[in-house]
């Protein structure tokens, strides 16, 4: 357990929320759409660049940390 305070939003290691768009897939009750920008290779580099910037330190580089 840390003494800082938690950052809004965030989700313990181990907890589930199953609320919210990335959990249900709903906003306000409807299906979502997808995303708000076209998925292009550019937009998955820069996304691996920042997964293995910011979370592959605690999540692993393949995602199974």
């Amino acid at each position: 357990m840390s003494a800082r305070p938690r950052i809004p939003g965030t989700v313990a290691r181990g907890e589930v929320y199953l609320t919210g768009f990335l959990a249900t897939g709903k906003t306000n009750g409807q299906d979502g759409d997808g995303f708000p920008f076209p998925i292009t290779i550019d937009v998955m580099n820069r996304g691996q660049e920042r997964y293995n910037i910011y979370c592959s330190e605690c999540h692993g580089r393949v995602g199974d940390g």
